[in-house]
């Protein structure tokens, strides 16, 4: 049993290594989840440099989401930048995707 309890932990750390990474989650997240998970409760109202930038990659990660109800709250700025044109919609987009803040 000795013998085999490190061959098992060295069995699970290479399949830990071959599942996706949180990076690739995130880049890859079509449905939007990101974003809601992002903008949070506080990103309808909330007035902290925190919230403004966790309501920046909330934009970023709803501009390439699938979810049309996402996508349409989202617009460029003057630079080209994601910007969400109405955050209590957005918190209400993700409220109907199943986010309770």
């Amino acid at each position: 049993m000795r013998k085999l309890l490190p061959a098992l932990a060295a069995l699970a750390l290479m399949l830990t290594a071959c599942g996706p990474s949180q990076v690739d989650f995130r880049k890859a997240d079509l449905n939007g989840e990101t974003a809601c998970i992002h903008f949070g409760p506080e990103g309808a109202d909330g007035s902290s440099s925190v919230t403004a930038l966790n309501r920046e990659k909330a934009a970023e990660h709803a501009s390439k989401a699938s979810t049309e109800a996402l996508r349409a709250l989202v617009e460029a700025d003057a630079k080209g930048n994601p910007v969400i044109n109405d955050a209590h919609a957005f918190r209400l987009a993700c409220e109907e995707a199943g986010h309770n803040y």
